[in-house]
């Protein structure tokens, strides 16, 4: 797996914030930083660990590096990840 120096990839963050401590992604929303946002998720929803799961079951073994809460993967690949996790969510709220 290449590092994330290498402009072909790209890492992404995964976050849980509340209310009491969304003011902490103030400096990161005025970066250049991208996001994918979903408000009002109940507390049994365990987000983090499912989406690691979508990458595993939806990319190659070789174009994902997964370490703890960061996961390193192809630009390429964001377009059908960004499918992925929203159809995860929309199914998740229709469900609940």
């Amino acid at each position: 797996m290449e590092n994330e120096e290498d402009k072909d990839m790209v890492m992404l963050h995964l976050v849980r914030r509340n209310n009491k401590s969304f003011y902490d992604l103030a400096k990161i929303y005025k970066s250049d930083r991208n996001w994918f946002y979903r408000e009002n998720l109940p507390i049994s929803m365990t987000p983090n660990e499912d989406v690691k799961q979508i990458v595993q079951d939806t990319l190659p073994q070789t174009h994902y590096d997964i370490k703890g809460c960061t996961i390193l993967t192809f630009k390429e690949d964001l377009p059908l990840l960004k499918e992925k996790i929203t159809e995860y969510f929309d199914n998740f709220k229709q469900v609940e």
